[in-house]
C-alpha cells in the first residue's frame, strides 16, 4: 500500500509535521487497526481524526509505539513512502485481512429449561385418570400455587429446580416409622420400624372427622426440599411433590392419608418403561392409611348416635310429664 509523502511528525524537529496527506494518514492508519497491540499495532482501537497536513497525537503516538517496537531508539516519528517502516506495517498488516475484532466466540449450546417440562407435568391430569372429578378439584390450589413457583423460577432465569424434589403441602416427614391403625379403638400409630415400639399415637376417627393427635401436622411447605431418603405421609389433606431432571421433572399428586417412600414415589415416575403410559392413581404404591375407618361403620355410628339422641329426647320429656303430674296431684 504505497503512500505519496510521509506521515507524522518529525521528532527530532521537536515534532513539526510532515506532508501528511489525507489518503496517507488513512492507508497509515488501516495498516496499524490491522496488527495486535502486543505487535505494536493499535488493534482496531485508532479513530484519529483526519485533517490533511496535520498529523494528530493519536496517530503520531501510534507511529512512534510501533517504530519503538520494531526499530528501537531510532525515533524518527513518521512513515517514509517505501521505507523500512512501512514495510514493516504492510508485512504485519498482511497476516490479517480484516480489522482486529474482539474473538468470535462460539455459539452457546442450547440450554434445556426443565422448568418448561415439569410446567407441563403439574397440569398435566392424563397420567392421573384413577382420581376423581372431586379429587382433581381439590388438587386446583396446590396446582395454581405450583404453576406460579415455577412461572417466578422461569422469569428469574432459572432453567431447573434447586433440589432434587420438592414439597407443597401440609405433611408428615418421617423415617423407618409408619402409620399404623388399632383395629379395635380406630387409632393411628406411629410404629418404628426398626424397634417396633410404638410412639405417639394419631387418632383419626373416620374419614371426615380427625381428632386431636399427640403429633401435630407440620406447618405448610412451600417448595421446601425434603430428603429422597426419607418417607411421606399425608392427613387430610392432598400434597404435591415436584421433581427435578433426574426423574424427568415430574409431578407427584399424593391423596390424603397416603403413605410411602419419597425415592420410591420419584423412581416410580421416571420409569423408561412407563413413559408415555397412563398411570393409575394409586400405581406409586402409597396404599390407604389404615386411619381410614370403613364407610358402612361410619354410617352405622351415625345411625346409632341419632338413636341415642332421640332416646335422650324421649326420656327428657318424660321427665317433664312427671314433674308436671306431680305438680297437679300436690295443687
Amino acid at each position: 500500500m504505497a503512500i505519496r509523502g510521509r506521515v507524522g511528525r518529525h521528532t527530532r524537529a521537536g515534532g513539526r509535521q510532515c506532508q501528511n496527506w489525507s489518503d496517507d494518514q488513512k492507508t497509515v492508519i488501516d495498516l496499524l487497526n490491522l496488527i495486535p497491540l502486543s505487535a505494536g499495532g493499535s488493534e482496531g482501537h485508532l479513530n484519529a481524526r483526519i485533517v490533511g497536513g496535520i498529523a494528530s497525537d493519536e496517530l503520531y503516538g501510534a507511529i512512534s509505539r510501533f517504530e519503538d517496537k520494531h526499530f528501537p531508539g531510532r525515533r524518527r516519528g513518521y512513515v517514509d513512502p517505501g521505507g523500512d517502516l512501512l514495510k514493516q506495517l504492510e508485512k504485519l498488516a498482511l497476516q490479517r485481512t480484516s480489522p482486529i475484532a474482539s474473538p468470535v466466540k462460539p455459539p452457546p449450546k442450547q440450554t434445556v429449561n426443565h422448568l418448561f417440562t415439569l410446567r407441563k407435568n403439574i397440569s398435566d391430569t392424563s397420567r392421573w385418570i384413577g382420581l376423581t372429578a372431586g379429587q382433581l378439584v381439590d388438587f386446583d390450589p396446590l396446582i395454581h400455587m405450583a404453576l406460579k413457583h415455577v412461572d417466578s423460577l422461569i422469569d428469574q432465569g432459572f432453567t431447573k429446580l434447586a433440589w432434587p424434589v420438592e414439597l407443597l403441602g401440609r405433611v408428615y416427614i418421617t423415617k423407618n416409622m409408619k402409620p399404623e391403625r388399632d383395629l379395635n379403638s380406630g387409632a393411628v400409630e406411629w410404629t418404628n420400624e426398626l424397634t417396633g415400639e410404638e410412639e405417639n399415637p394419631l387418632k383419626y376417627r373416620n374419614l371426615l372427622v380427625s381428632r386431636s393427635d399427640s403429633r401435630p401436622l407440620p406447618e405448610m411447605s412451600y417448595f421446601h426440599p425434603v430428603d429422597l431418603g426419607m418417607d411421606i405421609t399425608t392427613r387430610h389433606l392432598s400434597a404435591l411433590l415436584l421433581f427435578n431432571e433426574s426423574f424427568d421433572n415430574a409431578c407427584a399428586r399424593l391423596l390424603p392419608y397416603r403413605h410411602g417412600s419419597i425415592q420410591a414415589i420419584g423412581d416410580y415416575l421416571r420409569d423408561p418403561n412407563l413413559k408415555g403410559l397412563r398411570m393409575p392413581a394409586y400405581a406409586y404404591d402409597l396404599g390407604d392409611l389404615a386411619a381410614q375407618i370403613d364407610t358402612n361403620n361410619y354410617i352405622q355410628d351415625r345411625e346409632t348416635d341419632e338413636i341415642n339422641r332421640q332416646t335422650e329426647a324421649i326420656k327428657r320429656e318424660t321427665e317433664a310429664i312427671k314433674r308436671r303430674t306431680s305438680q297437679l296431684r300436690s295443687m
